[in-house]
């Protein structure tokens, strides 16, 4: 008779227990330990399934955060006014899309090695870095100082008379140094007289009661240039009304009529 190779065996008495077979006798597991039987189910437990639901909606967050970033950076191509929230959601873009792109590689890390434990923790770890990313670019683009959008609506607003044509707004802040300003420009060809009181009455009642005040050449002297100060809800409105290409007070007459630009400024207050 062919005696069963060594090995653990269901215990033929029928106890329930498993026994060792030595090849020769049966030992009992007070000799040997028992083994522990084998794993052989294909379901996930269930904390790989919560590493993943986790890191799936930090995922979507964080492209839904980046989306609503470039959305902010092409949404002049509608509304020149708009141009500002390139500004205004640009956090948005350098903390949304890391984010991005670490979690989606950590989404595919779960599926794909989901049974190992050092993946599950560094995928966890991922997920927390990038949750502090995203809170970082919201909070940065809630509380980011964007005036430049306000000054553009507002400019948006002012009308000027027939004879002036609107060339647009533009935002002329210094880079990293400021004030935030915004221009809107128009073209006239009107003498310079005209073309002054034309602007300064259509200013008058979009400006603060009282702050529109206008100068000009010299009393008796032909008015070869125009500026106008006031401002709008407090802020400072310069408006340059001069045909010379130089500085706001030509040192040589140039020609008094157009065309020519008439700029209008609207940037913080100066105190003054």
């Amino acid at each position: 008779m062919t005696m069963p190779a060594a090995g653990w065996y269901p215990d033929p008495y029928g106890s329930g227990r498993w026994l060792w077979w030595d090849g020769r006798q049966w030992v009992f597991p007070t000799a040997v330990s028992t083994p522990q039987p084998a794993t052989t189910s294909g379901r996930w437990p269930g904390r790989r399934w919560a590493v993943l639901a986790g890191v799936g909606a930090v995922c979507l967050a964080s492209w839904v955060v980046a989306a609503s970033g470039v959305a902010g950076a092409v949404s002049f191509e509608s509304d020149s006014a708009s141009l500002f929230e390139s500004y205004a959601t640009e956090p948005l873009r350098t903390f949304g899309w890391p984010a991005a792109l670490v979690t989606t590689v950590a989404v595919v890390a779960v599926l794909w090695q989901g049974r190992r434990r050092w993946v599950l923790v560094s995928t966890s770890v991922v997920s927390a870095l990038s949750v502090g990313l995203l809170v970082t670019g919201v909070a940065s683009w809630q509380g980011r100082d964007h005036p430049q959008a306000g000054y553009a609506e507002a400019l948006k607003s002012l009308s000027m008379p027939a004879g002036f044509t609107d060339l647009g707004i533009i935002d002329t802040t210094l880079p990293d140094t400021g004030p935030p300003e915004v221009e809107r420009t128009w073209t006239t060809s009107l003498p310079v007289a005209t073309a002054c009181t034309a602007a300064a009455a259509a200013i008058q009642p979009w400006a603060d009661a009282g702050s529109v005040k206008q100068y000009g050449s010299s009393p008796g002297a032909p008015v070869t240039y125009c500026q106008i100060f006031g401002t709008h809800h407090g802020d400072s409105v310069n408006v340059d009304i001069n045909p010379g290409s130089g500085s706001p007070v030509p040192s040589t007459p140039p020609a008094t009529q157009g065309p020519y630009r008439v700029v209008v400024t609207l940037g913080p207050s100066t105190g003054t």
